[in-house]
């Protein structure tokens, strides 16, 4: 099993370094290239869940029996885009198209499905898996956002539909008002599952137990507020600061200070329904 993780992170590699070559290529159109790099970067990310699995591996007395086979001949047919394209890019000529089909004929492969196996199959072994798997869906995400600005490319939009979700978000929403609470699941309810808590004692428990990828949290609430909560959930959860917004009514100058010498997101109550959606959307595409 090890042999196939360390093919995968070979992979990933490649197509890491097949991005960030077409974002110098095509460096003359700021918002592709800026977006192929970002593509190369989340590949590092995948790389990093890969190299995980192998040393949770490592450490196994008894490695779980592997349910699927990659022979040779598949790898090699996995591998024929990614030589297609280098070759491509090798000889400058390489096109824009060129590399959208590359993006979606590499997400549609076998690799996709073998990568999404193994992650499914080695989740529990460590908690850095989860974050990052979390990622992963936002890095179809992005392909989406960007390909939904060239309306001609039918094709790709076609293949696109097929790729079937890798994670599905996680959101969870704080506030001791059950009216306010019920108000954003109905906002956010597409953006992933929502669960809820109505104290800052009561999300911890729950935050034990499942990853977040976005918190919506009230201050001012009974048992633990959410600055309270905040502080105790940033010893345990160091990313915690980029996946929270504060939305609350308590609005004094001392809470604002908080939020600011934290770098915090924040709402005040009431605010736009659009301003809310479009602030969750930042921070799970973040």
């Amino acid at each position: 099993m090890n042999s196939i993780v360390e093919w995968l992170m070979h992979i990933e590699e490649k197509a890491e370094s097949i991005y960030e070559r077409s974002a110098d290529i095509f460096i003359d159109d700021k918002e592709f290239s800026e977006f192929l790099r970002q593509l190369s970067s989340e590949e590092s990310y995948h790389k990093q869940v890969a190299l995980d699995v192998s040393e949770c591996i490592k450490k196994m007395e008894q490695v779980p029996d592997f349910k699927i086979a990659v022979d040779d001949e598949t790898m090699k047919r996995i591998e024929l885009p990614f030589i297609d394209i280098e070759k491509k890019i090798g000889e400058g000529r390489v096109t824009k198209a060129d590399v959208f089909d590359f993006i979606i004929t590499a997400e549609l492969s076998e690799w996709n499905d073998i990568f999404l196996y193994i992650v499914d199959s080695f989740r529990g072994c460590s908690s850095k898996i989860i974050p990052i798997v979390a990622k992963i869906q936002q890095h179809k995400r992005s392909i989406e956002r960007l390909i939904e600005q060239y309306p001609n490319l039918l094709s790709v939009h076609e293949k696109l539909r097929k790729l079937r979700p890798v994670w599905k978000e996680n959101l969870l929403i704080v506030d001791d008002s059950e009216a306010i609470v019920a108000l954003l699941s109905l906002l956010l309810e597409n953006e992933g599952t929502i669960d809820h808590a109505y104290n800052g004692k009561k999300a911890l428990e729950k935050m034990a137990g499942k990853y977040y990828s976005a918190v919506v949290m009230d201050v001012e609430m009974p048992l633990m507020s959410g600055i309270d909560f905040y502080k105790e959930a940033i010893k345990l959860y160091p990313n915690l600061q980029e996946r929270i917004l504060f939305y609350s009514s308590a609005d004094d100058s001392k809470n604002i200070s908080f939020f600011r010498e934290n770098n915090l997101k924040y709402l005040i109550k009431p605010a736009d329904i659009r301003d809310i959606i479009e602030t969750v959307g930042k921070i799970l595409n973040r």
